[in-house]
């Protein structure tokens, strides 16, 4: 596997990270242990894997602040031309009812990307109250372009 790609995974029970070492399951793995809602440890992660990622998957712990912390130091760090993936998008809504879900805050970007940026135009003031407040919450991420 090393000689086609560096794989790096990340994982927050170290616990879990020494049983699959022992069992053999994380040869050739590197592997990165901390908490991707604490912006330090993917600071240090994207420090010790030496970041420009060409792939990056977030499978992690669902909750939009997980999310957003992740996205917003990571994807600074993906390679030109890379892919970002966030997986169980639904989750947040099926389990938690979190308010707002992240798949309104990526609605939201993708609509301010297209006001912004994009050949569509559309106006602010047709926006409902809680669309404005969302923008101001959250605006695109620095380097998100359409």
């Amino acid at each position: 596997m090393g000689d086609l790609l560096d794989l790096w995974i990340s994982e927050i029970e170290v616990p879990c990270v020494e049983g699959a070492k022992k069992k053999g399951i994380l040869d050739g793995v590197n592997m990165l242990i901390g908490d991707q809602s604490n912006p330090s440890d993917l600071n240090r992660w994207i420090s010790e894997s030496g970041g420009n990622f060409s792939v990056i998957v977030d499978d992690g712990g669902h909750r939009t602040v997980h999310i957003i912390n992740s996205f917003n130091t990571l994807w600074p760090n993906l390679a030109p031309g890379g892919l970002y993936f966030i997986e169980d998008l639904q989750v947040q809504r099926a389990l938690w009812n979190e308010k707002p879900p992240i798949a309104d805050i990526i609605t939201n970007w993708v609509d301010q990307l297209l006001v912004r940026q994009g050949s569509h135009k559309f106006e602010n003031n047709n926006l409902s109250p809680s669309m404005k407040d969302m923008r101001s919450i959250y605006p695109v991420p620095k380097g998100l372009k359409w």
